[in-house]
Order: C-alpha cells, then structure tokens, then sequence
C-alpha cells in the first residue's frame, strides 16, 4: 500500500482529530512520518519535541480490544515515567473509523499515544544492554521495584541513552507485564537482554575491609612481696 499520501499529519482542535497534510500547507506544527511497526505508525514535530504513536486497528480486532490495550501501553509508560523511566505522555485518545486518515482508500480505527521526543539532536542515541550492563541492571530493578512490570519479549531495541543527562530511558511499552515475583523478574528480564545483574543490581561487589584490633596492653604485676605488718598483742594482768 502507498504511504506517501500519510507522509504529513497534524492535528485539530476544534475536531480533536488527525488529519493529513498535503506538503505545501506544512506548518510548524505538523508531523512528518518517522516511522512505523507491524501495527503502528510514528510522526515526529521537531519545534515541538514530540511524537505522536499512531496504533492501528483491524478488522480481526474489537474497537473494545485495541482501546483496552492501547489504554494499558500508556498506563505503563505514564507509571515509568514519573519515575524518570520513559518518555512523558501528553494525550492519547481513541478515533472512530469515520474519522480516521487511515487509509484515504480503506478507513481503520486508531488509537494515537502522543508523547516526549527522543531526538538525536537532545543527545539521545539508541543503547544496547551489552554495551553497559550495569546501567541496564539498575534500569531494572528500577523497573521492577517502583513500577512493577517488565520486558522479556523484544526489550533489545527499545533503550534510549542521553550522556548529557547520564539517563537511560525505554519506549513502546505494548508488550510489558506485570510482575509478582520481583527477584524472578529482574532474571528475566536480565537474561532477555542477554546479559546477567547481581543480586540488587550489577554492582561491583564490595571488598570487605580487614579488622584492626588494638593490641591491649597491661601493666605488669609487681613481684614485691607484701610484708604482714607483725601483729602486737596486749599481754594481760
């Protein structure tokens, strides 16, 4: 299917919807096309930083179903990003068929997740676990001790780094779950993205200090004998 005709979408307010951009109307506040998944579509705006996650319906599945599911995705993100761990979400909202831009041929429901940008030009860079492990063990047990959910099923390509900021960050939460069993998890997770966290995170373990004892000193008893003071007795008359 030709996709040139989606390369441009903005938004309306008064209609709260999307809609597509012919190239000679782009404004300041239009997205171009970023890219897209087996199920979504992702818009980026430079003056704005953000991007828009269009999540596409189909007819296998519900309108209930993708609304559900879409609404559990920003719920994780929002609960991982007020903990510093994803990008912030700003609004997201579901659009009917007969208000849908997708496709100008065929109209699919969507659900829109519109969120913080994170561009190379704010010094964000993919990262991959193996290159640091010990940020990504302490990503996750971040994770799993304040959020409670995790990754198993494609965490690989979804980590962001900002070395200005020194801060790792994750996208596309559709596929995380909670967790129960908090230590499991953090195994799981860890084995997922190949690589192994010690116990508390991959910290380096602690070299255990060798005691110093004071040697105590005593004094030296003195061999002086003592000497009985002789006992007088009063003779009686």
């Amino acid at each position: 299917m030709d996709e040139e005709p989606l390369k441009y979408i903005g938004y309306s307010m008064a209609k709260k919807k999307w809609f597509i951009v012919k190239p000679a109307n782009i404004r300041s506040d239009t997205y171009e096309f970023l890219n897209s998944g087996a199920t979504s579509l992702v818009y980026y705006n430079k003056a704005s930083n953000r991007v828009v996650k269009i999540i596409r319906g189909s007819e296998y599945t519900s309108n209930d179903t993708l609304i559900k599911k879409s609404q559990k995705e920003v719920a994780y993100q929002s609960r991982a990003a007020d903990f510093g761990l994803a990008p912030k979400v700003f609004h997201h909202g579901f659009i009917e068929t007969n208000d849908s831009f997708l496709y100008p041929d065929v109209k699919i429901p969507y659900y829109y997740i519109l969120m913080e940008s994170l561009s190379e030009d704010n010094g964000w860079e993919q990262e991959y676990a193996t290159q640091n492990p010990e940020l990504f063990c302490k990503f996750i047990n971040d994770l799993v001790d304040k959020v409670g959910i995790i990754n198993t099923e494609d965490p690989h390509a979804h980590f962001f780094y900002n070395k200005r900021q020194d801060k790792l960050l994750m996208i596309d939460y559709d596929r995380c779950v909670d967790c129960s069993d908090k230590k499991q998890c953090k195994i799981d997770m860890a084995n997922a993205l190949g690589i192994t966290c010690l116990s508390g995170g991959n910290k380096k373990r602690k070299t255990s200090k060798r005691k110093t004892y004071k040697r105590k000193t005593y004094k030296r008893k003195s061999n002086k004998r003592k000497t009985n003071k002789k006992r007088t007795y009063k003779r009686k008359i």
